[in-house]
């Protein structure tokens, strides 16, 4: 079934701990049955962190606002910033830290067995 939804109409939560600093948290699309992909609106104040993390699903992030970097496991700190995407393999540890003065937003895709 077609859906459409209302990011702004999705309840927000504001993430705390593992790391997380000034992170609010959306699902647009949780896991349903049938549905193979899911997906999030995250949103990084100025100065603020995810929370460092890995999962098996593969992501993709597009970046809608703000600038900052996606930083992995392995070291790598590759800027980010409104219009472009990141792709993050499965397994990969990673994090988006806000650089910028303005919130950091991130539409994320999360491939099949995203729970």
């Amino acid at each position: 079934m077609t859906m459409i939804v209302d990011p702004a109409k999705v309840q927000s939560q504001q993430v705390l701990g593992d790391g997380a600093v000034g992170l609010v948290y959306r699902t647009i699309l949780g896991p349903a049955p049938g549905r193979r992909l899911t997906s999030n609106l995250v949103e990084v104040s100025p100065g603020g962190i995810t929370r460092k993390h890995r999962h098996q699903w593969e992501q993709v992030n597009y970046i809608l606002s703000g600038d900052g970097v996606l930083v992995t496991g392995e070291g790598s700190r590759s800027r980010v910033a409104g219009g472009m995407i990141a792709h993050i393999p499965g397994g990969e540890m990673h994090w988006f830290e806000n650089t910028g003065q303005v919130p950091l937003v991130i539409l994320g895709v999360l491939g099949p067995d995203a729970q």
